[in-house]
């Protein structure tokens, strides 16, 4: 089955904690780009592209993480074919850095342990934005009604103590049992 090149921006932290320059420093050692919105790293969706370049050559490797990719997959819920419009600028600080790349990184005759840079690069230039909020109205095809919109009127009502007396609860009912039978089963 041939590998999917889909990736997703995933945003790890907001933009303020880059103004302290050796936490900047440390994001940029683990592969966390440091942009205007935030610091964040691509991530592949599909696993088995992920795997290719866990198994490819080290210097194909440290390519894409200059690029700011990270060896882990993320879906943002897009479409195959499409990113979330939001992530528009981080994409194509992605695409620069590809770019540029390209002229620091000898990658010829670098194994990449089946992970077709072309199919890739066709990938990256076919891909296009897409609103977030129509991948989930056409998810949830009740107008106004959302998974979040869902959580957030249940969890209104609730208030902290209610929670805490259902952990509790259920501590006690599912949990202490099986610990008490194991206590004393010994």
């Amino acid at each position: 089955m041939p590998l999917k090149y889909d990736y997703d921006i995933r945003w790890v932290v907001a933009n303020r904690i880059e103004d302290d320059p050796e936490l900047g420093g440390f994001l940029k050692d683990v592969s966390l780009q440091q942009r205007n919105g935030g610091t964040y790293v691509a991530l592949f969706r599909d696993p088995a592209a992920v795997q290719a370049l866990r198994g490819a050559d080290p210097v194909v490797q440290d390519f894409f993480k200059a690029c700011g990719f990270g060896f882990n997959t993320y879906d943002s819920g897009a479409p195959d074919g499409y990113f979330p419009a939001d992530d528009l600028a981080a994409r194509n600080d992605v695409t620069e850095r590809l770019a540029a790349n390209l002229s620091v990184y000898d990658l010829t005759g670098k194994s990449t342990n089946g992970f077709d840079f072309d199919a890739f690069v066709a990938s990256e230039i076919a891909a296009q934005p897409i609103e977030m909020d129509a991948v989930e109205a056409a998810a949830n095809p009740v107008p106004g009604l959302s998974v979040s919109g869902l959580v957030k009127r249940a969890m209104g009502s609730v208030t902290r103590g209610a929670m805490l007396r259902l952990g509790v609860s259920l501590f006690m009912i599912f949990i202490f049992p099986h610990v008490a039978s194991s206590v004393l089963a010994i």
